[in-house]
Formats: C-alpha cells, sequence, structure tokens
C-alpha cells in the first residue's frame, strides 16, 4: 500500500495533468510538471485539493484569484517561463474545475463561483451567440493581462445574467468540432 497516496493526492495529479495541458501554449510551451509545480507552489491554491471548504468564499473568489495569478506567474518565471495572466488563469480554471466541478458539488455556492477555463473557441461561439457583447472581443486569452482576464470574468457573468453557477457559460463551448 501506497501511504502518502490518497483521493486527495489522486484528485491533485489528475486535475494538475489536465490544466498543464490545457493550458501550455504554442507561444509558452511547457512540461504537466511544470504546470504541477507552479500549482504546487501556490500554497492556498494547492490547499484546494483537500476539499471544497479550502475554496475561497463567493465573496473573495476573484481577489484570491488575482492573488493565485500573480504566485502562479512568479513560480514560472522561477522555472525561466513568462507566463500570462490569461495561461495562469486557464492552469487555475482547470485544475479546479477537474477538482470541483461535477454533480455532487455543482451547486456549492464555492463552486459557483470557480471561473471557467476561458479560450478561443468559447469566446468566438459567446460572440456568434451574444454579438452585442462579445463581437469583436480579443480571442487571443493566452495574451490577456489581468485587466483582460477580469474583463473577461465580468463579461462571462453579464452573459449568464441570473445564471450564478460560472461554469454554466460552458454551454458555449463546443471543443474541436
Amino acid at each position: 500500500m501506497v501511504s502518502n497516496y490518497d483521493i486527495h493526492e489522486h484528485s491533485h495529479r489528475f486535475a494538475a495533468w489536465a490544466a498543464a495541458r490545457a493550458s501550455s501554449t504554442i507561444t509558452c510551451r511547457f512540461k504537466v510538471s511544470n504546470g504541477k509545480h507552479w500549482i504546487e507552489s501556490v500554497s492556498k491554491l494547492y490547499d484546494c485539493r483537500l476539499g471544497v471548504d479550502h475554496l475561497p468564499t463567493a465573496k473573495s473568489f476573484d481577489a484570491v484569484h488575482k492573488s493565485w495569478r500573480r504566485g502562479i506567474i512568479a513560480a514560472a518565471q522561477e522555472s525561466g517561463f513568462q507566463v500570462t495572466h490569461g495561461i495562469a488563469a486557464k492552469l487555475i480554471n482547470v485544475y479546479l474545475k477537474a477538482v470541483f466541478v461535477h454533480d455532487t458539488l455543482a451547486d456549492n455556492q464555492r463552486v459557483q463561483v470557480i471561473h471557467p477555463p476561458i479560450d478561443r473557441l468559447l469566446i468566438d461561439e459567446l460572440a456568434r451567440a451574444h454579438p452585442e457583447l462579445w463581437r469583436g472581443y480579443p480571442r487571443a486569452w493566452s495574451k490577456f493581462s489581468s485587466l483582460d482576464y477580469e474583463k473577461t470574468i465580468s463579461l462571462v457573468r453579464k452573459t449568464l445574467g441570473n445564471e450564478h453557477r460560472l461554469w454554466c457559460i460552458e454551454k458555449y463551448w463546443f471543443g474541436s468540432q
């Protein structure tokens, strides 16, 4: 029996793998081990693997997310990588999605405010479905500054209206059709 391997570590490894694969780009290519290390270097983010009670509250989520992005960027710089807020956000968002956004936790208030992974496919479809909000919006998520990213999440909320479960925006994400 492996003594230090529990369901939290199992979930963490899968989520870190998924997040690193999803957020590595042509202009910022890094290994899964790098992404996993960056997640683990941001202690409050890494602690989230222990359960939903370790997620920030709905009220503090955006501010905590910004500090996590800064932590990811700093850890990446120490590894010799230039990571943007867009890439850091996708690393965080896919990680949290893989750990928490599933049928047993989907309506938890802390899970509802987890930011969705943002990419060109999602933005393209949002621009088609909601041109009044998204037409002409920048598609280069991997180049987003902090302000660009925060504006995007604000538009996600505006698009959803009264729907408070941010993961619901992914009804517009169709993958690689």
